[in-house]
């Protein structure tokens, strides 16, 4: 069975001193009654991985990028497990909760077929393509912590 807990990860580039964001098209899954719809990278944390591992694994997955430091926001989404989903979760989970990271890269993504395009935009074209659930929230809070410069000393 999958495990209740996920991750997103926003992938950033500085590109002339301006923080552009990378931006995935999903490639819908009918089967699941999952739309296609523009997100970061995300996936389940699979048996004895922790957040971190999980979120360097599903970038190298879904972009062929290795990163070697993600750093966590703190920042959770929440979703219900819907029950075209319950066959992967089984009968006792009622939500996955998602951790929020982000990780800094310089090379495009070699997609996998979980993604049909990608572009990279500023932060304020991002917002606007994240239309699921609380996907602005949650590049907000990373949007927040890089133009702060916060995240140093939170890496995990």
């Amino acid at each position: 069975m999958r495990r209740p807990f996920s991750v997103n990860v926003f992938l950033y580039k500085i590109v002339a001193g301006k923080i552009e964001y990378l931006m995935l098209k999903r490639t819908p899954r009918t089967d699941l009654k999952i739309p296609g719809f523009w997100q970061c990278v995300s996936g389940a944390l699979e048996q004895d991985e922790n957040f971190a591992m999980a979120a360097q694994r599903e970038v190298f997955e879904e972009t062929g990028l290795l990163i070697e430091t993600v750093i966590a926001t703190g920042f959770k989404l929440v979703y219900p497990i819907k029950e075209e989903w319950r066959t992967h979760y089984g009968p006792d989970p009622i939500d996955v909760v998602e951790h929020v990271f982000f990780s800094k890269v310089e090379a495009d993504p070699v997609l996998s077929e979980e993604h049909s395009h990608f572009e990279w935009l500023a932060y304020p074209q991002a917002y606007q393509r994240l239309t699921f659930g609380d996907y602005q929230r949650a590049i907000a809070s990373v949007n927040n912590m890089l133009k702060a410069e916060r995240y140093e000393g939170l890496k995990v």
